[in-house]
């Protein structure tokens, strides 16, 4: 059994008996404060982890929960790099899809992280309980090898969709996993073989040139790997580039911006495209303005961040992605540069940790224009 709240783990094993016994439980001094106990067994049958609350605990005095254990169906697999057949020390999670009947014969399953989730061995084996009927293995590797997602278009969940899909103990984030790997054993099976593939897809090279036709080196790229969010921590280093992690299923679109010359495009490669591309950088645009309240106040030292870019329906890249977060100024001005031409932008204010509105809505700029947007209200 272990405690879990964000900052601190207790842990204890029970005795022969099933008994056990924590100490030393902090009280619970804010709403989201985790007060939660995970039973869960390591070895032996499978017995799928339990979780309760402990509630309130505001006080010192004992609180009691017994837990009443269910087995489930031992689910054994591989993990293997796709390719090459080797072994991949990857991360192991298990989710139970919503349209599972057996969720409510099996107590409250949890996957606090005292124990879930658990990496493959040396030789790429894992060993997880689960529970008849539909769930699903994620496997992950934690870096930019992989494609992710895969899987994910073959798992059908009620009211699910490619990447958000209904399950527990929490819903399943396609991209977070490189692998999905649907899993439904009959109750009463002792096992189920689940071995899990992870693909590197194919890699498509390029170059970038400016709007001269000239080499040009020294750009920042967003799309190279398969997590569509993240913009390369230093810029390329000559001219050329790489997209990794490619699928035959989806376009990939990707992005450029030099800082230096203000030059930037998007460029969308296809399913099918093999390469060498050869990518024209055009003059990038910029917004500008003055962020104030609802009652027209300016508001200074706000950070605002634009959206995820987006594709549209036939697989061209609608929506543009800013390289940095920004923040107003003493004078509430703000400026994003490197914007595409042509792509929609728009600009999300922040208050701490949480949305205060969004004071900028699918702007679209020409090559090489300074759009000055005036006064643009945001609300708390």
């Amino acid at each position: 059994a272990a405690f879990g709240n964000p900052l601190r783990v207790l842990k204890t094993t029970a005795d022969a008996e099933g008994r056990y016994r924590l100490s030393g439980i902090p009280p619970k001094t804010q709403f989201g404060d985790g007060q939660d106990v995970l039973a869960s067994v390591k070895g032996g049958p499978p017995y799928l982890p339990s979780i309760q609350g402990v509630g309130d605990a505001r006080g010192a005095g004992p609180v009691t929960k017994d837990f009443t254990l269910k087995r489930g169906v031992w689910a054994r697999g591989r993990i293997t790099d796709k390719t090459t057949g080797k072994p991949v020390r990857a991360s192991i999670d298990y989710f139970i899809l919503e349209d599972n009947p057996h969720l409510k014969d099996f107590s409250r399953y949890g996957t606090v992280r005292v124990s879930m989730p658990q990496r493959a061995d040396e030789d790429g084996r894992y060993e997880v309980a689960v529970m008849p009927g539909r769930g699903v293995i994620g496997a992950r590797l934690g870096n930019d090898t992989y494609r992710l997602g895969v899987g994910a278009d073959a798992i059908k969940a009620k009211g699910g969709d490619r990447n958000v899909i209904p399950s527990r103990p929490h819903m399943i984030i396609a991209t977070k996993y490189n692998t999905l790997d649907l899993v439904d054993p009959k109750t009463g099976d002792e096992s189920v073989t689940a071995d899990v593939a992870l693909d590197r897809g194919r890699t498509l090279k390029g170059k970038l040139v400016g709007p001269d036709g000239a080499p040009v080196a020294g750009a920042r790229m967003l799309g190279a790997e398969d997590h569509f969010e993240s913009w390369s921590d230093k810029p390329l280093p000559s001219d050329e580039f790489e997209v990794h992690s490619l699928g035959s299923e989806e376009p990939r679109g990707v992005i450029f911006y030099h800082e230096g010359k203000k030059l930037a495009r998007a460029y969308v490669v296809k399913p099918d495209e093999q390469g060498p591309v050869t990518v024209r950088l055009e003059p990038a645009g910029g917004l500008s303005g003055r962020l104030v309240d609802s009652g027209g106040l300016p508001r200074p030292g706000v950070q605002m961040t634009g959206d995820r870019p987006i594709g549209d329906a036939v697989g061209r890249l609608e929506r543009g992605s800013i390289p940095a977060p920004i923040k107003t100024d003493r004078d509430v001005r703000f400026h994003v540069p490197g914007l595409v031409p042509g792509l929609k932008y728009s600009l999300a204010a922040w208050k701490g940790s949480v949305i205060a509105g969004r004071p900028v809505k699918d702007v679209v700029v020409k090559p090489g224009e300074e759009r000055d947007l005036g006064d643009v209200q945001v609300t708390d």
